[in-house]
């Protein structure tokens, strides 16, 4: 008996994938990455037969997939700004929207020779682990977060792109010495009655602490508020993302916290408010 074709593999189980409530797409997008083809290569060669230990792993795969794992746990990574990073069920799978913080802030210092950072809430360190390599190298970069599994996956990513950042456990600032110019956070910002509008896979998956902040939202965002001055040096600036229906009561909370500092929002790609900043007046 032969083995099917990829056409034939991934046709065969999609109904069962859609009924499961996972989504169709990422069917081909785990089959892709296990035989190293792209989007393009995958459809150039749907007759091909797959072989005996591929069509095992891909069942496997599916299994795991219809379970509602998501693929990129599945898989153990993850891309990034162009970097393929660890991941598991401890640290936030790493969004293209946070690419744009990334860029937002690397727009800002891409000139700067050197300098000081903080990554707030790294997980599995994507943010501090591009801005490493994106900036200058004489830049010292920290990664913090209160989960030492999540510092764990960090740590290995630092490791396997050969980045010197420091690592440090502590719950927002409470650990965290000295002053930076910048510091950089993906916060958990999502309300904790939003869970019934949430995908299942993100809810089965991935870890609260880096999803939720409060009835609001807006936890992290009080903390940070009330204390990122004392971090940050006389000319430093904050950049952090949030939910794209938050921005006015951000704006309210930092008025009222840091008066003297001059916040600019910016929208994602999408034309939704996403992130912000924040710099001394």
């Amino acid at each position: 008996m032969t083995n099917p074709t990829i056409k034939e593999a991934i046709d065969s189980i999609t109904p069962q994938v859609i009924e499961s409530g996972s989504y169709p797409e990422d069917i081909a997008f785990l089959l892709g990455e296990r035989l190293n083809y792209s989007p393009t290569q995958l459809k150039l060669n749907q007759e091909s037969e797959l072989s005996e230990s591929q069509y095992r792993q891909f069942k496997a795969d599916v299994k795991k997939l219809i379970q509602g794992q998501s693929p990129q746990y599945i898989l153990e990574y993850s891309y990034f700004y162009g970097r393929k990073l660890t991941v598991n069920s401890d640290v936030l799978i790493p969004r293209y929207e946070t690419e744009e913080l990334v860029a937002f802030v690397t727009s800002d210092y891409q000139r700067q020779s050197t300098g000081k950072l903080l990554d707030i809430g790294t997980g599995s360190g994507a943010i501090s682990l591009v801005l490493s390599q994106e900036l200058s190298s004489s830049w010292e970069i920290s990664a913090s977060d209160i989960s030492q599994e999540a510092l764990a996956i960090a740590k290995t990513n630092f490791k396997s792109h050969g980045c010197e950042i420091k690592t440090i456990k502590s719950d927002l600032f409470k650990a965290i010495e000295g002053r930076f110019d910048v510091i950089v956070s993906n916060p958990p910002y999502i309300k904790t009655t939003e869970t019934a509008v949430m995908d299942e896979t993100v809810l089965n998956n991935e870890p609260n602490i880096a999803l939720f902040a409060g009835v609001d939202g807006l936890d992290f965002y009080r903390e940070f508020a009330k204390y990122v001055d004392d971090y940050l040096n006389p000319t430093g600036a904050f950049y952090l993302e949030f939910g794209y229906e938050q921005k006015e009561a951000l704006r309210a909370l930092f008025g009222h916290y840091l008066p003297n500092y001059d916040i600019t929002f910016k929208n994602d790609l999408a034309g939704h408010p996403r992130m912000m900043r924040g710099v001394k007046q």
